[in-house]
């Protein structure tokens, strides 16, 4: 169904260990999150453990909670999101699709390693990023979309 696709920090149990899929200090993050009763202070501590740049982290943290706010996620349907991810895998061969895959050496919460696996299995173009953390849209969007851009025009 699709010509492009762009895959950004990413990783498939098929592929890669739980241990670099979320780094061992994350997964202690996110026992913290659980048992953090404000929710404000969970995104916060959420939106520093993805992304970078901490002159961001107010406005991204604000955002977040508002989001939470006007659809807020049960505890049930988070631990669900969470069991899907541990269990998420892919086809082995790669998509008919031109596959550009992008990670982000710094990220705390997954090993850049996943992302490398995933583009030398499908053989598919990867970039990496200096400095940005998981969410790497957040942290660069402009360094994303000039690199898309460029890798569409290829």
């Amino acid at each position: 169904d699709f010509q492009e696709m762009v895959i950004i920090n990413s990783s498939f149990k098929n592929l890669s260990p739980l241990y670099e899929r979320v780094k061992p200090r994350s997964i202690l993050t996110f026992f913290r999150v659980m048992l953090t009763a404000n929710k404000e202070k969970r995104e916060e501590i959420i939106v520093k453990m993805v992304s970078n740049d901490k002159s961001k982290h107010p406005r991204i943290t604000q955002e977040w909670i508002d989001i939470a706010r006007a659809h807020p996620v049960s505890s049930r349907n988070g631990l669900r999101q969470l069991w899907a991810a541990a269990h998420f895998s892919t086809k082995l061969s790669a998509p008919k699709a031109r596959v550009l895959v992008m990670a982000s050496p710094k990220d705390r919460l997954s090993n850049s390693r996943c992302s490398e696996k995933l583009a030398k299995k499908w053989q598919s173009d990867i970039l990496f990023h200096d400095w940005a953390g998981h969410s790497l849209t957040e942290d660069d969007p402009q360094w994303c979309a000039d690199q898309i851009k460029k890798w569409t025009q290829l």
